[in-house]
């Protein structure tokens, strides 16, 4: 082998290139990658095989126009040439390298200086073949004309086709949606109508088209709100002193904790998406924040507006009163005097319907999320007694109480839900146990129904524990002396506890013990269930507490500011901003106390509501000791079923013995 014919073997071992390309404007596309590209490779593909090449690599650029070169298979291409890695490039013709003389040529450039063999297989070129390479300047260039001649022809085609009214772009523009009954006009789109009337708003009011596009991805307000909403505090601020009753509600908070398998990026998107679709789509104001301080706890609290905006941006009404009437129309009379009237809703927006619809819009977009971001963890936003699940859920425990949690300190919420925890378990183990137990006395049922040499009464559990020692004597005999007294009275002890259990009881046969089984399940039921109902009073005790207490602490503060509401307002500003966290501390405790107190509460009885929740805590305890001794119950019960077994299956004949579930299942 000389040394030429080693060179090309070792530029044959490198990446041989297969480039394509399809621009935007070629025929033959069938959606996704074209009828073209696929040609193109086969032919390259045949083509480097017939030649003996190797180690084949495509690189595509589908839709991508060729005069330009910023393409990015071309540019992965090109990089591969720099870094050594491609001894062969590969392309149908020279047209599918580009379109701009000078540009193909520098290419080339980059293909010599790098060793590379760069092959045009319908133009007859190969690098290798000096003599090929007369004519392809030559065909850059008319390359070049071609993609001109075309830019030109495309160019006038357009023009002649806006001039005679039709539209010239393939999809309508924003605003806009196709004519379903002729494609060839455009109809405006009137819900996207409103975004861009606010956009022409803003720049009118002075907005430049960088500040347009950060509105318009940044707030989340209806189409006709005024764009001085953007501004957090002056939104909020315009809720309050269009308000006239010292009782209406300024606006509603709803919280979600994040999921955290999901970027903080990917977090503040599904945020904004699920705003958008459920609030300002409906007309609402939305302000949110979201809250992470390392405590493993992401959450965000969205605040909505009550009021909607009419068209012109101003505050319209929610609700309207309307007059009762009689069986013949008339309005009623009441001894006041006056007529009797009833409150329409306006919006739909205090629908009790809603907090479920919300909660699985929810879910569902966060679980798209989730999906898209490859995770298998999913959102439910049904209640444990929807699935089915008979437990008590644990309570939301809030980033301050977190946080003292991760430090060591305990609290009152994660106490809570500690004990909540543990009764869960502790429930489930009393379940599993018995279902078991329940499972085997059934088996042993249908086993005698089989087998009619049986007696049909059911057998005495005292022959049977008889029968058991028995048999463990019998095991025990290839042992000791020694250890056989001692298993001996352990299986005595054993036994003892178990006749004592069934005397206490009442206990001789396997129907009975059938029986006992059913009121035991029936007992930690009932427990569990007194346990559940004094948790849930003890979750809204402690919800009643916290806002309480921060309603009067900072009560103070917020009379305060309303004394300066009728003052300067330089003045009520910085007093706002400078206890802002207070004043919504206080705002979140007020709104809370007035949707969960009856009306007419004077005043907080906190010290009440503690002393309630301290006697309730100490009535759980009590029911979760009941528990556990349920538990000990069942487990008693769990040993004189391995008694039974085994005694049982002694007394089996060996040619009839069936395979029993596992002692320890």
């Amino acid at each position: 082998m000389d040394a030429q014919e080693d060179m090309h073997m070792n530029d044959y071992n490198k990446i041989t290139a297969l480039y394509s390309r399809l621009s935007v404007g070629d025929e033959d596309r069938d959606g996704g990658e074209s009828n073209s590209i696929q040609n193109q490779k086969i032919f390259l593909e045949n083509y480097a095989r017939g030649q003996r090449l190797t180690n084949i690599r495509h690189y595509i650029d589908d839709d991508e126009s060729g005069r330009f070169f910023d393409r990015s298979a071309y540019s992965r291409m090109m990089e591969d040439v720099e870094n050594g890695k491609i001894g062969v490039c590969i392309m149908k013709d020279l047209t599918r390298w580009g379109r701009d003389y000078l540009q193909v040529g520098n290419a080339m450039e980059i293909f010599r200086r790098n060793n590379v063999r760069f092959i045009a297989v319908n133009n007859g070129i190969d690098s290798e073949k000096p003599d090929t390479l007369e004519f392809a300047p030559f065909i850059n260039i008319m390359s070049e004309w071609y993609a001109k001649d075309i830019s030109k022809k495309v160019k006038t085609g357009i023009k002649t086709k806006g001039m005679s009214g039709k539209p010239i772009a393939t999809e309508a523009p924003y605003g806009y949606v196709k004519d379903p009954d002729n494609k060839d006009f455009w109809i405006i789109d009137e819900e996207a109508a409103e975004v861009v009337r606010l956009i022409f708003r803003l720049f009118i009011g002075g907005k430049n088209r960088n500040q347009i596009a950060v509105y318009l991805k940044n707030e989340q307000m209806p189409p006709h709100a005024p764009p001085s909403f953007s501004d957090r505090a002056t939104l909020w601020n315009s809720v309050e002193l269009y308000e006239k009753t010292g009782n209406a509600q300024l606006a509603r908070e709803i919280d979600a904790a994040l999921p955290i398998e999901l970027s903080r990026e990917e977090q503040i998107r599904l945020v904004r998406e699920y705003c958008s679709s459920q609030f300002v789509s409906r007309g609402m104001c939305v302000d949110f924040a979201i809250h992470d301080t390392d405590s493993g706890n992401p959450h965000c609290h969205i605040m909505l507006t009550m009021r909607p905006l009419d068209e012109r941006g101003a505050w319209a009404a929610k609700s309207k009163k309307e007059y009762d009437i009689d069986e013949n129309g008339e309005r009623i009379r009441l001894p006041s005097g006056r007529y009797k009237t009833h409150k329409v809703d306006l919006t739909g927006w205090n629908d009790k319907g809603n907090a479920l619809l919300w909660r699985k819009a929810w879910a569902d977009i966060s679980n798209a999320y989730l999906e898209r971001a490859g995770r298998p963890e999913r959102i439910d936003h049904r209640s444990n007694a929807e699935r089915g699940i008979d437990e008590l859920p644990t309570v939301h425990m809030g980033v301050a109480a977190c946080q003292m949690e991760k430090k060591g300190i305990a609290t009152e919420k994660g106490e809570l839900n500690r004990n909540i925890q543990k009764a869960n378990r502790l429930i489930r183990e009393i379940r599993a146990q018995i279902g078991k137990l329940k499972e085997w006395i059934g088996e042993l049922f249908k086993a005698r129904e089989n087998a009619p040499e049986q007696p049909p009464q059911s057998p005495g559990l005292a022959n049977l524990l008889m029968k058991y020692l028995s048999v463990q004597r019998e095991k025990s005999r290839k042992y000791s002396q020694s250890w056989q007294r001692q298993h001996a009275a352990d299986e005595l002890k054993t036994v003892a506890k178990a006749v004592g259990y069934l005397s206490e009881h009442g206990i001789s046969t396997l129907a009975e013990l059938d029986a006992t089984l059913s009121s035991v399940s029936d007992q930690a039921d009932a427990i569990r269930a007194g346990m559940k109902t004094a948790e849930k009073r003890m979750k809204e005790l402690q919800k009643l507490i916290e806002y309480g207490k921060n309603y009067t602490e900072y009560k103070p503060i917020h009379d305060e500011l309303k004394k300066l509401k009728n003052g300067w307002t330089s003045k009520r500003d910085k007093y706002e901003e400078a206890h802002r966290a207070e004043l919504t501390l206080w705002n979140a405790a007020s709104r809370y106390l007035h949707a969960n107190l009856p009306k007419g509460t004077k005043s907080l009885p906190i010290a009440e509501w503690e002393k309630e929740y301290a006697t309730l805590s100490g009535q759980r305890t009590a029911e979760y000791t009941k528990l556990k001794e349920t538990r000990a119950e069942v487990a008693e019960l769990h040993n004189i079923r391995k008694c039974v077994d085994i005694a049982l299956k002694a007394d089996q004949p060996e040619q009839t013995r069936t395979k029993q579930h596992d002692l320890e299942r």
